[in-house]
This record gives structure tokens, sequence and C-alpha cells, in this order.
């Protein structure tokens, strides 16, 4: 490849969305609180209050800010990072998704409008 040339490795478009999820760890029944970060076909970044271990398997539910809907998600932590005292950023690939990011991301769009 060219210098300075770009190559997208991602193979699904990512959408920033801010919207409050639960996650639950089924191995233990912890339950996470934390908010997306980014959006796609195939996972989610999200921001945690507290540190997600990768590796971790997780039920996320995903509370649409428009009208209540709940989608339901599975999926396992990638990677974790800690950004300050309070938050942490997870990665997570979704495991058994039909998810539409664009969708997601246009209706919490237009529910802060």
């Amino acid at each position: 490849m060219p210098e300075g040339e770009f190559f997208e490795r991602r193979s699904a478009p990512r959408f920033y969305a801010r919207i409050s999820i639960l996650c639950l760890n089924p191995a233990n029944s912890r339950v996470y609180f934390a908010k997306t970060h980014e959006i796609s076909a195939y996972g989610i970044r999200l921001i945690a209050t507290e540190a997600i271990e990768p590796s971790t398997r997780l039920n996320i539910c995903i509370n649409m800010p428009d009208n209540g809907e709940q989608i339901n998600v599975r999926g396992d932590v990638v990677w974790s990072k800690k950004l300050n005292d309070d938050h942490y950023m997870v990665g997570v690939h979704l495991t058994d998704s039909t998810l539409k990011p664009i969708p997601i991301a246009l209706r919490s769009i237009q529910a802060c409008l």
C-alpha cells in the first residue's frame, strides 16, 4: 500500500450514538451500567462506570430513548481501557446479533431533537 493511503479494516461502518444500556454477566449475575459510544452491526464500543474484563460474556439491553423499546443482544468483551477514575471504554464483539445500527443511531439522534 502506498505511503499515506488509508485502508479501512472494519467490516461494518460504525455510528456514534449515546444510548443507556444494561449489561448482565450471566456467569455471575453481575450488572453493569453503561452508555453506547459507537455501534455497528458486529460490535459496540461502550463507556462503563466500572471495569469489565476481556473475555466476559454479556447480555446487553439497549434502552431506546425515543420510545423505551428494549433491544437485546449478546456479546463478548474484546478489550477494556480505563479512561479516568470513573469511566472505562469497552469493546464488545456481538456474537448473535441482527443489530441494525443505522436505525438505532437515527432514532437516538431524533430523540435528542
